[in-house]
């Protein structure tokens, strides 16, 4: 894209072939994670959990890895799934937030490229956080301009009631009501957000 005009429409290829994952692998998320200025992709494989990484340059898959974590490759089990990705602890390379269907538990990846660097359950004064099925994310970004680490706005699914979380890696710094000219923001289930452009090229 540039701007509201499609410059080029190519399908994306690998090691000059166009790549044709089968049914089997999604995309599970999208960021930088290597650190250049342009989105990669995490795809993950439906029956295995197995997770792989595309690292992008416009179309062109530069590279593809599984994803290791102290030198094994990782594959969470189903249960888990990508909530989030963002830059949560604000050193320019993405990280990749998992939730917990059947709890609502949250774990945190802080990934350099391709490697899960370290994990951990994401706290708030210490204790471990769970957000009930009501609760969904609707958006990550930057909301206060801290750091330039990632936050989480949350919405509960029937008040439609936001809430922002600001981060520093795994660690929830604050939690508070999103409010509008002193009242709490509470938009209904008709307004959705619209979704981030994505720097590929």
């Amino acid at each position: 894209m540039n701007g509201a005009t499609i410059i080029s429409s190519p399908s994306p290829t690998y090691k000059g072939s166009v790549a044709s994952p089968d049914s089997a692998w999604t995309v599970a998320g999208i960021g930088d994670f290597s650190s250049n200025g342009k989105a990669d992709i995490v795809r993950r494989q439906s029956t295995t959990g197995a997770l792989a990484e595309w690292q992008m340059d416009g179309a062109t898959i530069s590279s593809s890895s599984p994803l290791p974590s102290q030198g094994n490759v990782v594959a969470p089990d189903l249960s888990w799934s990508v909530a989030a990705v963002g830059d949560f602890a604000g050193n320019g390379t993405s990280d990749i937030l998992w939730r917990q269907a059947s709890n609502g538990s949250l774990a945190m990846w802080l990934m350099n490229g391709a490697i899960v660097e370290s994990s951990a359950a994401v706290t708030y004064q210490g204790s471990a956080v769970k957000p009930d099925s009501t609760w969904s994310i609707i958006d990550v970004g930057d909301f206060n301009g801290g750091a330039n680490a990632s936050d989480i706005l949350w919405q509960q699914s029937s008040t439609g009631a936001l809430v922002e979380w600001q981060m520093n890696a795994a660690q929830i710094v604050s939690s508070q009501t999103v409010t509008s000219q002193g009242d709490a923001a509470a938009p209904n289930a008709a307004w959705q957000p619209q979704g981030k452009p994505t720097d590929v090229a």
